[in-house]
């Protein structure tokens, strides 16, 4: 009880704090938390309802059924089906595209042959590698860029402008364009025939002759390697110009019905995980993919029984279950600012807090590219009883009640959307990280509304040089060149001294700003597609129309600027905000160890809409000087 105090009417609040104190030096009988009547705690768990949970007790054993497939064949949307084999990543067979047989690549390979064949002949008598250069430089020299004549046309003198006013290109021929020979034209005359190549270069037979040949030898698959990988067949990868994206499916084998195959139709972003694939549907065929698996896919059919011991899943800051573990104090869920409305951090903190504790990890290895399926797993406690785990999703995809992860959605012939999910966890055969170099190309496609159009803005352009240079400034460097040689219509034409207007029928715009028009799909009416379209260029007293520069832009172009195919683009890849497209190199390391290289594309959310200026039909005031 308090004693008040007379004076000041207040309670003088004293109080003796009970704990138990020890009066033995050992401290086993105070630790051990020991209470008078143990079968008292064990009744008032059996009052609160405690013993009727529905955990049971600690897991110690548990039986898993595994069935597990593996890719076996592969198509993209511009080949045929083939073999799949895991030896490179999916990124690299699904994106690599031959890169240009450049300048920089003909002196690279050349001075990669150097090399080779000064490791072969060193120390042989009568080698001479100032002899060899030059005499290669005789039979495969380098052609550099050529002058404009007058007598050239409209179309020629544009394409000898455009490597002439390249300044990275013309620095980089400067430094080792009379140093060098041709890689590229020594590799094709190699691909025809090593003796003939190694009678033309041999300087001194005896020694020699062995030597040249097996620098060929190895110099040829390091070209094809370095330029020409044998990813894909066509050496476009699986590339669609018209959705600017990649396409590509591959097939798993099954037992007893036909194979399950994977569809990928919207990848693009250069990060391939399993929700870029989806199951196709039943009724669907897709040659060289469809229909039961051969006598040599059926091994890649696995299924089998695993027994392992599970253990606790782990995290930071989980509560723990035993008393005298404390919890990981950098993280503190327990301080967690949620409002009411915070409906996500409530669930992860009622999962973390209360029911993390409820989760078993179960070790296995799974081969890449594979598809897995767990039809149900056995878990025995330690009273022996056991229960049975199944799946935990079972409805349809759009069910918000179920709950599933790694769920791959189904493809239908209808588009049903509540079709239910396919549970197996796919494995795909891609790699967790690249390095990526910087664009070498890069197109910018913008909404026009001014001029009712989309335009194609080349804003990265390849310089033949190894490196990139900016569009606009290309662009400008060409039409000044083109201004010195002949000076625009527009000012050689006389101005009548009473004239107050003048009428221009169509302005210009830059020169990498290459124009797509909407043209109908055939069999429809309505539906529209956008069609790579040029603007007209007036020089030597002819038109010719403007042609990209980029490769990503020049599909159904010849070197000579000669048209070969159209180039169309769905109207639905370019929405208001455009989109950007860019080609760079990508490099990374396989399982196996290897370094893999290849030149691969990527499509991403442009800047929104902008206008070129071009207009039609104008009537300007005539400025006079006073």
């Amino acid at each position: 009880m308090p004693r008040i105090d007379s004076v000041s009417c207040e309670p003088f609040r004293a109080w003796n704090r009970l704990e138990p104190r020890t009066r033995k030096q050992d401290f086993d009988d105070v630790l051990k938390c020991s209470i008078h009547d143990p079968l008292w705690m064990l009744t008032r768990q059996w009052q609160f309802g405690e013993f009727q949970g529905e955990d049971t007790g600690s897991a110690i054993f548990a039986k898993i059924k595994m069935q597990t497939t593996q890719i076996t064949r592969y198509k993209s949307a511009t080949e045929v089906g083939e073999v799949y084999t895991d030896v490179i990543p999916a990124e690299t067979k699904v994106e690599s595209e031959y890169p240009q047989l450049d300048y920089h690549c003909r002196v690279q390979s050349a001075s990669f042959f150097m090399k080779l064949l000064k490791n072969k002949l060193t120390g042989v008598a009568g080698f001479n590698y100032a002899g060899y250069l030059q005499k290669l430089k005789t039979l495969y020299a380098l052609v550099l860029p050529e002058n404009v004549d007058e007598n050239d046309n409209h179309i020629n003198t544009v394409l000898k402008l455009r490597t002439l006013v390249n300044n990275p290109l013309s620095s980089f021929l400067a430094a080792n364009g009379a140093q060098w020979f041709d890689g590229v034209a020594l590799y094709e005359a190699a691909k025809a025939g090593i003796p003939a190549v190694v009678n033309a270069i041999v300087i001194v037979s005896p020694g020699h002759t062995e030597a040249l040949t097996q620098s060929l030898e190895a110099y040829i698959p390091w070209f094809e390697k370095a330029y020409k990988p044998t990813h894909n067949t066509n050496g476009k990868g699986a590339w669609l110009n018209e959705q600017m994206e990649y396409q590509f499916a591959v097939s798993l084998p099954e037992k007893a019905k036909p194979n399950t195959v994977l569809k990928a139709e919207e990848y693009y972003t250069g990060d391939m995980e399993w929700y870029s694939f989806d199951v196709s549907a039943d009724e669907e065929t897709i040659e060289g993919l469809t229909g039961n698996a051969t006598d040599g896919e059926l091994p890649k059919v696995d299924e089998k029984i695993v027994t392992v011991i599970p253990t606790l899943a782990k995290y930071g800051g989980m509560p723990h279950p035993r008393w005298w573990q404390f919890e990981d104090g950098n993280i503190d869920l327990g301080d967690i600012d949620a409002d009411t409305t915070d409906i996500a951090k409530l669930i992860v903190s009622e999962y973390a807090l209360i029911y993390g504790n409820d989760w078993l990890v179960v070790p296995y290895s799974l081969p890449v590219g594979s598809l897995t399926q767990i039809p149900a797993i056995v878990i025995t406690d330690v009273f022996g009883e056991r229960s049975l785990v199944k799946p935990a999703i079972q409805g349809n995809t759009d069910d918000w009640t179920a709950w599933g992860l790694f769920n791959l959605s189904v493809r239908t012939a209808d588009n049903v959307k509540n079709a239910q999910a396919d549970t197996r966890l796919f494995l795909p055969p891609c790699v967790a990280k690249t390095q990526e170099s910087e664009p070498l190309e890069e197109i910018h496609f913008i909404r026009d509304e001014m001029a009712n159009m989309v335009w194609a803005i080349e804003t990265r352009l390849n310089s033949l040089a190894g490196t990139n240079m900016e569009g606009d400034a290309a662009a400008n460097y060409l039409r000044n060149a083109i201004e010195l040689i002949e000076p625009p219509a527009g000012a050689l034409l006389p101005v009548d001294e009473k004239a107050m207007f003048k009428y221009m029928i169509e302005n210009t715009v830059p020169e990498n700003w290459i124009p797509f028009v909407p043209v109908h799909i055939p069999g429809q009416y309505r539906a529209v597609r956008l069609q790579r379209a040029s603007m007209p260029r007036w020089f030597k007293q002819e038109y010719a129309p403007v042609r990209p520069a980029t490769s990503l832009l020049r599909t159904g172009i010849t070197e000579a600027d000669a048209v070969t195919s159209a180039l169309f683009v769905n109207e639905e890849e370019v929405p208001r905000a455009g989109a950007r497209v860019t080609s760079s190199y990508q490099r990374t390391r396989w399982y196996n160890g290897k370094t893999v290289n290849w030149l691969g594309r990527r499509k991403k959310l442009g800047r929104g809409e902008g206008s070129s200026g071009l207009q039609f039909d104008a009537l300007d005031p005539i400025t006079k000087e006073k």
